[in-house]
């Protein structure tokens, strides 16, 4: 999940991702001959861009091996040994001009361990465009090495030209600086304003790559489709499957066109067609899948039951933030990954909560409307939204941190504008939309189709024509995976495509969003059965099970336990485990989807506020009255933007206090009633057993 450039839904990044992936997998650049920009705490990174080799370092069409990038060091990918290599393919910087300058892409390859395996492999590529392909191997490996017979062919990822791991990367550092500095202040400043300044930043970047010797117009869906086969002939490939996710599936129907000699079969998730303009359509597909959200949770029982106003809760919310907006906190990713990459080469490590990642974001009502839509790209995250919102409504604002967890993700800005203005401007026309058949909190995106026009005409790259509009019509064997959440490629748009292809099987799952391979285990499945027969329709029955279902927060059974070092005695969850250096601590298991902890103070001769301070939180408290338990007065405090909750009471000069922090917010309340109607002071101090 990703949301672009804030506010400007055109540039939302067509891919699959999620938060956890965003902090988990980025990371350093190749060990050899790899540029990138490197930042030191929260100073902005520096332009990583090489410029396009004029004397390569092989010929082209030759694999060159360097060591892995470090994101790749996982322990999920180090258990494969040297099955797992990587390096690059020298390829002309324009394929008709085989002589000129030249670029190299990353590749990474995992030969497969079968003694029968397949010699025709699976090429997977990323979405965005300008999304990072190897981000996703860990991932994408980890669902192959689950599905028994995925794995019986070699699998390789090719870093498309111009993104974060090939030379040149064409990130536009002018962008995100101006997206941090607009990012606090959103709420108040105009659409206007916020794009005069976006399209400075898009002029500065454009300069700038065109003074270091860039050719913008190289960097299109064709020269990326032509780079393919060329890859996997370095590799001594000769036929191949092909997999794409969002606009990887574009990729995949250029690749169709230009190259079908060298398809064995190909695979599109979250289909893209070529003859229809996604940004032109965006409205009418965040408009059919938040309906489509809605409706499900009216026809599920259990969704109704705990969220039956769904659709009014989100207005709600969008109403009371458009009112008064919220400040709180968004994940800064591509600082972190500059910050990884010098971390990686100094041999330091960063600290695991990335705090100093966090930025300051006010967001208000469209502030929010972009945060679902984007929401429903994670098919993770999608059963999730309605606890969100209705924590929010309740006046708890600590999911607005989750939600925006992506603020600033990686993005080959520059690649993915030479890409969408060559082949998307040269059909997009005025938007025509109906606004009245649109969700009113949906209304105010109608302007991204003429944002993204305007900054085209920033961006000097010729228009690739009407064949590259032209939908592709062939008799390769197509699998076609749509979610029906998903709000940017929805199922008519996979209908579409698949109509005119001979061989095409399309599938629907109503429960997920944008991509469905590695979101769900029938969806792995369906890959490689069609894998193993690509002239057969693999058994698609599973699809139509996978629903959508709202996780509801699990109210913990409680056990008591006794505070060692003080009288106080208490209940906390059952396997929560007691901290071994902080005894007063509980923390849930590694295990448990909603992370959370306890602890308990005694806080001598203090009372009031300053016995508060006492805890070390770096959030505020809002007093939030009190309540009777055990006989004793218990003073209640909450943070409104944190998923915290304090409980406070006095016994003569000293005062005791229950933090519980977790994620949500009715296990919250839980925990700490349970704590509370709990707590006794026993004659005794409580002290640890004996070893």
């Amino acid at each position: 999940m990703v949301i672009g450039r804030r506010g400007h839904g055109w540039q939302r990044w067509m891919t699959v991702t999620g938060c956890a992936m965003a902090i988990t997998l980025l990371g350093d650049g190749f060990a050899t001959g790899f540029p990138m920009g490197v930042v030191a705490g929260n100073r902005p990174p520096s332009p990583s861009v090489a410029l396009a080799l004029t004397s390569p370092l092989l010929p082209i069409g030759q694999f060159e091996a360097a060591p892995c990038p470090s994101l790749l060091r996982t322990e999920a990918l180090a258990r494969l040994g040297d099955r797992l290599r990587c390096g690059f393919v020298t390829v002309p910087e324009r394929h008709a001009n085989p002589t000129g300058p030249t670029i190299r892409l990353a590749v990474a390859q995992i030969r497969s361990d079968r003694p029968q395996a397949q010699p025709d492999p699976l090429v997977m590529a990323q979405g965005g465009p300008g999304g990072s392909t190897l981000m996703l191997l860990e991932p994408w490996w980890e669902a192959i090495a689950a599905t028994p017979g995925l794995g019986d062919r070699d699998l390789v990822l090719i870093e498309q030209r111009g993104t974060q791991f090939s030379q040149p990367y064409l990130f536009c550092q002018e962008i995100y600086e101006v997206d941090r500095q607009i990012a606090p202040q959103l709420p108040q400043l105009s659409e206007e304003t916020i794009n005069q300044k976006t399209l400075a930043a898009y002029g500065a970047c454009r300069d700038r790559l065109l003074g270091q010797g860039v050719d913008l117009g190289a960097y299109n869906s064709w020269e990326n489709a032509d780079d393919i086969p060329l890859v996997m002939s370095a590799l001594g490939y000769d036929r191949f499957n092909f997999y794409g996710v969002s606009y990887g599936t574009m990729l995949g129907q250029h690749l169709m066109k230009r190259h079908p000699d060298r398809l064995r079969s190909v695979i599109l998730d979250a289909v893209v067609p070529l003859n229809t303009n996604y940004i032109t359509e965006s409205l009418h597909s965040h408009d059919r899948a938040l309906r489509q959200l809605f409706e499900q949770c009216r026809r599920s029982p259990v969704c109704q039951r705990e969220y039956p106003r769904l659709q009014e809760t989100f207005q709600a919310v969008v109403a009371q933030l458009e009112r008064q907006p919220i400040t709180t906190e968004g994940f800064d990713a591509i600082a972190y990954v500059d910050a990884q990459l010098q971390a990686g080469r100094s041999g330091r490590v960063l600290a695991a909560n990335g705090e100093q990642f966090w930025r300051t974001v006010a967001i208000d009502g469209d502030g929010l409307v972009n945060l679902v839509i984007s929401a429903l790209y994670d098919s993770s995250l999608i059963p999730q939204l309605p606890e969100w919102l209705r924590e929010m409504r309740s006046g708890d604002w600590s999911s607005l941190t989750e939600l925006a967890s992506d603020w600033f993700s990686p993005l080959a800005d520059g690649m993915q504008q030479s890409v969408l203005c060559a082949e998307e401007a040269g059909f997009t026309t005025p938007i025509t939309t109906d606004l009245g058949s649109i969700l009113p909190e949906l209304r105010s995106l109608s302007t991204d189709p003429q944002e993204f026009l305007d900054s085209c005409r920033l961006w000097p790259v010729p228009t690739l024509g009407p064949e590259a509009n032209r939908p592709v019509s062939t008799n390769i064997p197509t699998l076609l995976l749509s979610g029906n959440l998903d709000p940017v490629t929805p199922p008519p748009f996979g209908n579409q495509v698949a109509a005119r292809l001979a061989r095409a099987y399309h599938y629907t799952f109503p429960g997920l969003g944008h991509g469905a391979f590695a979101s769900s285990d029938c969806a792995n499945r369906l890959v490689r059965d069609f894998l193993r027969n690509p002239n057969q329709a693999p058994d698609g029955r599973c699809a139509a099970q996978v629903q959508f279902m709202p996780q509801v927060p699990m109210i913990p059974a409680l056990h008591a336990i006794a505070v060692w070092g003080t009288r106080v005695r208490s209940l906390v969850p059952l396997g929560w485990q007691r901290d071994p250096i902080l005894t007063n601590l509980w923390r849930s298991p590694e295990t448990e989807p909603n992370e959370g902890r306890i602890s308990f103070m005694w806080v001598v001769g203090e009372t009031g506020p300053q016995a508060l301070r006492r805890l070390g939180l770096t959030v505020p408290l809002t007093a939030q009255g009190s309540q009777q338990a055990g006989g004793r007065t218990w003073q209640l405090y909450t943070s409104p933007q944190s998923p915290v909750q304090v409980a406070a009471t006095t016994d003569g000069q000293d005062t005791y206090l229950i933090a519980v922090e977790s994620l949500r917010q009715r296990s919250r309340q839980a925990i700490l009633q349970g704590a509370i109607a709990g707590f006794q002071l026993a004659p005794a101090i409580a002290v640890p057993p004996k070893p």
